[in-house]
């Protein structure tokens, strides 16, 4: 899978990236939500992972903005936070993600959202906690 992880903490990214690419993925990373717009672009990833409390754009809206790209319609979002479920779920599911994920990622439930499987998992399913 082609992934892009965004996340303004760079060292988080480097880590998750480097375990996906351990597992055969294909994995950029992005330290903005700017950035990730402009990658996106040029690489169409199949799947996106943000963190949502970033500064400048959060995550909430970086996924509303990558929505609106030719590549990001297509794309599966995962959100990826530090805030608890109850908090959470509303507002990334009104934003277009598909799954949550809490800080920090547990490979295995990363590596269960990438399998073929949970592509007909629903957004409501995906963000059970």
């Amino acid at each position: 899978m082609r992934i892009l992880i965004v996340d303004d903490d760079a060292a988080a990214a480097r880590s998750l990236a480097d375990l996906l690419l351990f597992y055969g993925h294909h994995v950029w990373t992005a330290g903005s939500a700017a950035e990730a717009l402009r990658v996106g672009e040029t690489l169409c990833p199949e799947w996106v992972i943000t963190d949502i409390g970033m500064p400048e754009v959060s995550g909430l809206e970086a996924a509303r903005l990558i929505r609106q790209t030719a590549w990001g319609a297509r794309a599966r979002l995962v959100a990826l936070t530090g805030w608890p479920a109850a908090r959470a779920n509303a507002r990334i599911q009104s934003a277009g993600f598909h799954a949550y994920l809490r800080k920090p990622a547990d490979i295995q439930q990363v590596l269960a959202l990438l399998e073929p499987a949970s592509e007909s998992q629903t957004a409501s399913d995906a963000l059970a906690d």
